[in-house]
C-alpha cells in the first residue's frame, strides 16, 4: 500500500492494539517462569539443571521464530494470529495439571513458539497496515507494552498466594489471563487479513478489495503486487546468499546479543535475588523492574530522534563500557 500520508483509521488501531495485547501476554509469560520456579523449589525435587532448562524453555521456543514465519506464509498471517493466543492460553493452563519436569519444559517450549508467532507474524501485519510515517514510531512503542507485561508478572508473583503446594503452578498458569484477553480481542475486533499474503497466493483482487474496504477507494496494492503471480516457496538458503547474508547476520547478532543476555538476568531475577541474600528481594525486584521501565521509555524517546543505524551501532558499545572491567590491567596474551 502506498500510504505514507494516510491518516490513522479504525483498522490501524485495531491491528495495533491486537498486537499490543499480545506483547503484554508475551512479556508476562517470559518473565513468570522465574517466579514460579523459585517457589517450586520448596515443594518439588528440582535441581539447578531443570530450573535452568524449564526457565529457558520459552526462550528456546522463541528461537523457532523463523519456522513460525514460514508456517504463516503457508496458512496466512491473520489465521495464525487468531489461534496462537488461544493455544498460548491452553498451554499456560496445562501447567496446572503436571509436576513432571519434562512435560513442564515441553509446555514452556510450546509457549515460546506461540510467542514467536506474535513476534514475527504480528510485527509483519502491523508494518503492513500502518502508514509508513507511523510504522517506525508504533513499532518502537511495542517494547514499552512488552515491558509492562514483564513487570506485571513480578507484581502477580508477589500477589498470588493461598494455593499451598500448588501456588507455583498457579503462578505459571496465570499467563493464561493476558493470553485469553489478547485472543478474545483479536476475535471480536475483526482483525484484517494480510493484503500482501493474499497477493502472494494469487488473490490480488481480493487483497485490493480488502484495502479499499478498510481505508477507502483511493488506496490499494502497489502496482508490482497488483500484477504479481503466486510465488513459489523460497529456500532457507536465500537468507545466507550473497545478497542477504550481511543483513541476516547483522539482524540476528544484534537480536541475540540483546535478547538472550537480558532474558538471562530478568527471567531468573527472583532466584538470583534470593541467592544473593539482598534482604527484601521483592523490593529489590521492584526497583530493578522500575529501572528497566525507565530505560525502555528513555530508549524509545531517543529512538525517535536519531537514526536507526546510529542507535543500533552505539548502544551496544555503551553497554559494553558500562558493564566492562576498568581495572586497566594489561590483557593476557596467549
Amino acid at each position: 500500500m502506498s500510504n505514507f500520508c494516510l491518516a490513522l483509521q479504525a483498522v490501524h488501531f485495531r491491528v495495533f492494539f491486537a498486537i499490543v495485547f499480545g506483547q503484554i501476554a508475551c512479556g508476562y509469560a517470559l518473565g513468570i517462569s522465574g517466579t514460579g520456579l523459585a517457589q517450586a523449589q520448596h515443594y518439588i525435587a528440582i535441581n539447578d539443571f531443570w530450573v535452568g532448562l524449564i526457565g529457558a524453555g520459552s526462550l528456546l521456543g522463541l528461537m523457532g521464530s523463523a519456522l513460525m514465519g514460514r508456517i504463516a506464509d503457508q496458512f496466512g498471517r491473520r489465521r495464525m494470529l487468531l489461534i496462537d493466543m488461544y493455544l498460548f492460553t491452553i498451554f499456560s493452563l496445562l501447567q496446572l495439571v503436571t509436576t513432571n519436569l519434562f512435560l513442564l519444559f515441553i509446555l514452556r517450549f510450546l509457549i515460546g513458539l506461540m510467542i514467536a508467532i506474535d513476534y514475527t507474524v504480528g510485527n509483519s501485519l502491523l508494518v503492513e497496515w500502518l502508514p509508513v510515517n507511523e510504522s517506525g514510531k508504533r513499532q518502537s512503542q511495542l517494547i514499552i507494552y512488552w515491558t509492562i507485561g514483564f513487570i506485571l508478572f513480578y507484581i502477580a508473583g508477589i500477589m498470588i498466594s493461598g494455593f499451598g503446594s500448588h501456588n507455583w503452578q498457579v503462578i505459571l498458569a496465570s499467563s493464561a489471563v493476558p493470553g485469553l484477553v489478547a485472543g478474545i480481542f483479536r476475535s471480536v475486533s475483526k482483525l484484517p487479513a494480510s493484503p500482501s499474503w493474499l497477493a502472494s497466493q494469487g488473490e490480488n483482487k481480493k487483497a485490493q478489495k480488502l484495502i479499499q474496504k478498510h481505508i477507502g477507494k483511493r488506496w490499494g496494492l502497489p502496482l508490482h503486487l497488483l500484477k504479481a503471480k503466486p510465488v513459489d516457496n523460497i529456500s532457507w538458503t536465500i537468507l545466507f546468499s550473497k545478497k542477504y547474508r550481511r543483513r541476516t547476520l547483522v539482524g540476528g547478532l544484534f537480536y541475540a546479543c540483546q535478547a538472550f543476555a537480558f532474558f538471562g538476568i530478568s527471567i531468573f531475577l527472583p532466584i538470583l535475588l534470593k541467592s544473593m541474600h539482598m534482604g527484601d528481594s521483592n523490593l529489590s525486584g521492584i526497583i530493578y523492574n522500575g529501572c528497566m521501565m525507565v530505560g525502555v521509555l528513555l530508549g524509545a524517546w531517543i529512538f525517535k530522534r536519531i537514526s536507526r543505524r546510529v542507535f543500533s551501532s552505539w548502544h551496544l558499545l555503551l553497554i559494553r563500557n558500562l558493564s566492562g572491567r576498568h581495572d586497566h590491567r594489561p590483557p593476557v596474551v596467549f
